[in-house]
């Protein structure tokens, strides 16, 4: 997996859309940028972050799902969240 910095993504081909909102340290899960209602937001894969939880942060399944549902997930950070995609098809 290429890691890139998503926060000079956004600004090198988004440079209109200075408010976009980004998850710190999720850079592996960014998957693109999506819109709602016409404006431009992170998106991010559900299953890496998860992933992402366990081996960075040394939880378990059930502690990476718990802290996700709380505070990823069910967090609201103004019309720019970041969307998060449950890949179905993997």
């Amino acid at each position: 997996m290429t890691t890139i910095n998503v926060k000079e993504y956004l600004k090198e081909c988004y440079p209109d859309e200075e408010d976009i909102i980004v998850f710190d340290g999720l850079d592996d899960a960014f998957i693109g940028v999506g819109y709602s209602f016409n404006k431009a937001v992170a998106c991010y894969n559900k299953d890496t972050i998860i992933a992402i939880l366990i081996s960075r942060d040394d939880m378990s399944v059930e502690e990476a799902n718990e802290f996700f549902d709380f505070n990823i997930a069910g967090s609201y950070l103004g019309e720019r969240t970041p969307i998060i995609i449950e890949d179905m098809f993997l």
